[in-house]
């Protein structure tokens, strides 16, 4: 599970980054390959129904929360929700193109960034009419227009009863996002919010990045007014803002406990390290709060519940708050 989370949080802090300065995705190594497929020979390239290779643990919780979870036959080295079961073919950083043949998917989809799809996988596509695209997903627009774009792109080939209910699928999603980051009148009395991605060294979540986006939708108030999307940060930094409230956006290694769980002073205090040592709003009034979610640093669908996880720590601080 730490390798796993090492990659997530490398993995986000590099596109926040490409997000801010328009720099290309950085690329992660490694891939385990899974077996040769024992099939006849002469069924190869043959396929039944909708079968969807998602390259991309984003894009893999999006196909989750779509309810096509039992249509994906091929994953990312480092997914996060689907079936181990189901077999590994790549990651970020390169492709097992035996792996993808063995499964013989009709939907291959990636989180490739800005490169072009690698020319091996546009010839593999043409000789056996896979379905290729290739996302995105650095900002709060590119990940809330995914849910619509994956839909769609699922729907070419299905019959239309199917690729309509599809449709529909990617809609409920995309009401289901807006509504999670409907403003909330109250917010900003929770003061200047610092979403902080890491403790040691300090780094936060700035302009650009879809968490503060977020933010913003709700009614709070940013903290940080300049940068990108990924802001390194010094003790100088955080003293010269001096946020009223911080948000430690941290994914847990598992499933227990739930959004600001261990929530209190002395866990908190903990947590900061120095930070709690500062003289700034945030420490004296002990508003901070974290958000860990395994799945909180992944431009998906799972944003839905980031959102959901924020407003309600900004609704508790509002509600506290006497201005």
């Amino acid at each position: 599970m730490m390798r796993r989370r090492t990659f997530i949080t490398e993995s986000v802090r590099r596109a926040a980054m490409a997000a801010g300065a328009g720099a290309a995705l950085s690329m992660i190594g490694g891939c385990k390959r899974s077996p040769a497929s024992e099939s006849d020979p002469r069924e190869e390239g043959k396929t039944t129904g909708l079968r969807i290779a998602a390259v991309s643990p984003a894009l893999a919780i999006t196909l989750r929360d779509l309810g096509l979870a039992d249509k994906v036959v091929a994953r990312h080295a480092w997914d996060m929700v689907l079936d181990p079961k189901v077999p590994i073919v790549g990651d970020q950083a390169s492709l097992d193109f035996e792996a993808l043949l063995a499964v013989r998917p009709t939907h291959v989809m990636l989180e490739w960034g800005v490169r072009p799809v690698p020319e091996r996988l546009s010839e593999l596509a043409r000789d056996h009419t896979w379905r290729v695209k290739s996302w995105s997903l650095l900002s709060f627009e590119q990940v809330r227009a995914s849910f619509a774009e994956i839909t769609a792109f699922i729907a070419q080939g299905q019959p239309a009863t199917e690729g309509l209910a599809l449709t529909a699928r990617g809609a409920e999603l995309t009401t289901r996002f807006d509504n999670a980051c409907v403003q909330r009148a109250m917010a900003a009395r929770a003061g200047s919010v610092l979403l902080l991605h890491s403790v040691v060294p300090p780094a936060a979540l700035g302009p650009g990045s879809f968490h503060q986006a977020i933010l913003e939708r709700l009614g709070g108030r940013p903290a940080l007014t300049s940068g990108n999307a990924y802001v390194q940060m010094h003790m100088e930094d955080l003293l010269r803002i001096a946020p009223e409230s911080i948000v430690i956006v941290e994914p847990r290694e598992s499933r227990s406990g739930g959004a600001g769980s261990g929530s209190d002073w002395p866990t908190m205090e903990r947590k900061l390290g120095a930070i709690a040592k500062l003289q700034i709003p945030a420490v004296r009034e002990r508003r901070v709060a974290i958000i860990d979610d395994p799945l909180c640093l992944t431009p998906s669908s799972a944003m839905i519940g980031f959102a959901g996880d924020l407003a309600a720590i900004l609704d508790r601080w509002a509600a506290g708050r006497q201005e």
